[in-house]
């Protein structure tokens, strides 16, 4: 498989950043029916404590790149038909309270993203969202954990992979499902 012929369906086009191939790069694998059941990509350097500005700054130039491999994704294999589940998480959040260069440090609360056929999509689930005031916060400063990341992982693993296995993936966890998927 060349991968650096591949070329994507649809005018799909991968911005050229780490995410941006690596996305590209599964795109290739999933579509050369190679068997894949998972892949991995990372972004790296999401670490934003200074200048994040989200108009200009580096969570700007972030968060532009992260759309345009999820879009470029989406058209070039989720939305040909492929029985695929697009999964993106952070390992960490950011908090609520600019500090003093202009960034956040790192948080609790995080965001999770999951796209394809088999997702319940355009609903956001928050499982009792406090709100954004300060007495709201973890510590004045912290976006309250109110979803477990194991619970939508643990839905997909069983409804999209077929494997209800998961006292053995996700030891002494009992996840409630959200109905993320259909």
């Amino acid at each position: 498989l060349n991968i650096n012929a591949y070329a994507p369906a649809g005018g799909a086009v991968y911005p050229n950043t780490s995410f941006g191939r690596g996305l590209r790069s599964v795109a290739a694998l999933i579509k050369a029916d190679i068997g894949i059941e998972a892949a991995s990509v990372d972004i790296g350097g999401w670490d934003t404590h200074a200048a994040q500005d989200p108009n200009a700054g580096q969570m700007a130039t972030l968060m532009t790149g992260f759309a345009q491999a999820m879009t470029a994704f989406w058209i070039d294999v989720m939305n040909t038909g492929q029985r695929v589940t697009l999964v993106a998480v952070s390992e960490f959040g950011r908090n609520a309270i600019e500090n003093g260069s202009q960034g956040t440090d790192h948080g609790r609360g995080t965001v999770m993203f999951a796209m394809g056929k088999g997702i319940a999509g355009g609903r956001v689930y928050t499982n009792g969202w406090p709100g954004l005031e300060a007495a709201q916060l973890e510590d004045r400063r912290d976006l309250r954990v109110t979803l477990d990341y194991r619970d939508v992982l643990a839905e997909i693993v069983q409804r999209r992979l077929e494997n209800n296995n998961l006292g053995y993936i996700f030891p002494g966890w009992r996840p409630t499902f959200r109905g993320v998927t259909r």
